[in-house]
């Protein structure tokens, strides 16, 4: 005679709210993820685009006296502001990393190399706050086409 064992499994869900509600946690939970680390980057470089398109820059170390009457060397200045306008570019790493340094390890922002890249920081938020402060972007980016 042969023995035949049969199990039996059952399985409950007491309710399918409570099922749908992990797996969809499970979900919110990745996409706020998703959000913070490529969310700030994405807005950067938004803003960083519009900035340049939108804004003149120059650039801001003028090798020129202000007393010096050379036409030649005002000539190669003027050129030079010209040429260099449009090409505004801020690295994000650098944004992140002295923006969360002059925030909390001030100390270490002394020196004079990191006074000038705060003076850049301070620069792209200015510029960013300018932005957010224009009512009326559409027009001036169509006013920046045509132009």
């Amino acid at each position: 005679m042969q023995s035949r064992k049969q199990e039996d499994l059952t399985f409950s869900i007491n309710s399918l709210d409570i099922t749908l509600g992990l797996v969809g946690g499970l979900s919110g939970i990745i996409w706020a993820i998703m959000e913070l680390v490529a969310g700030g980057y994405e807005s950067f470089t938004f803003e960083n685009s519009m900035i340049g398109s939108i804004y003149p820059t120059s650039p801001q170390d003028f090798d020129l006296d202000t007393g010096s009457t050379d036409e030649k060397k005002a000539k190669r200045a003027m050129m030079r502001t010209v040429a260099e306008r449009g090409k505004y570019f801020y690295n994000y790493g650098e944004f992140v990393l002295f923006s969360l340094l002059r925030s909390y390890c001030c100390c270490f922002t002394k020196g004079e190399k990191c006074q000038n890249r705060i003076k850049r920081l301070e620069r792209h938020e200015e510029a960013s706050e300018k932005l957010m402060d224009e009512l009326d972007v559409v027009k001036l980016v169509y006013v920046n086409r045509i132009g």
